[in-house]
């Protein structure tokens, strides 16, 4: 992969039927944020002479997704919409530069701009449930 990716090439897809590696682009796609996370373990305690200490190589790994998406009738956004919903995890998968992550998200937030005179916009955020890999 290049040092440099163009954002109008990455898509998120659902899969289709879980373990099918089926997957479905999401329809009126403008833009999404992809943050992985780390919550270290504190050990720190007196003997510390008052500087923090974190486990090495433990702790929780998680991963969120915001989408900000155009209202459309797509197939897959109309899904993503009822997985609010049905709270559901389900697979999505990112593909950056001919490269894929995967992982498996339960839809967290669902909301509706609608502004006098322009269209109307949806802003999503997706909690990362279970293992998240580079595929």
């Amino acid at each position: 992969m290049a040092g440099e990716a163009n954002g109008t090439s990455i898509f998120v897809a659902i899969e289709d039927t879980p373990g099918s590696d089926t997957w479905t682009q999401i329809g009126g796609q403008l833009s999404h944020t992809l943050t992985l996370n780390n919550t270290p373990i504190d050990i720190t305690s007196k003997d510390d002479s008052s500087f923090r200490t974190l486990m090495n190589a433990e702790g929780l790994q998680s991963c969120d997704l915001a989408l900000e998406l155009k209202y459309n009738s797509n197939a897959a956004y109309l899904q993503l919409r009822a997985l609010f919903s049905s709270k559901v995890i389900t697979n999505f998968r990112i593909t950056i530069g001919g490269n894929d992550f995967d992982c498996a998200y339960q839809v967290a937030s669902f909301s509706e701009a609608s502004p006098d005179n322009d269209k109307v916009t949806n802003s999503v955020s997706l909690q990362s449930s279970g293992q998240f890999t580079w595929v």
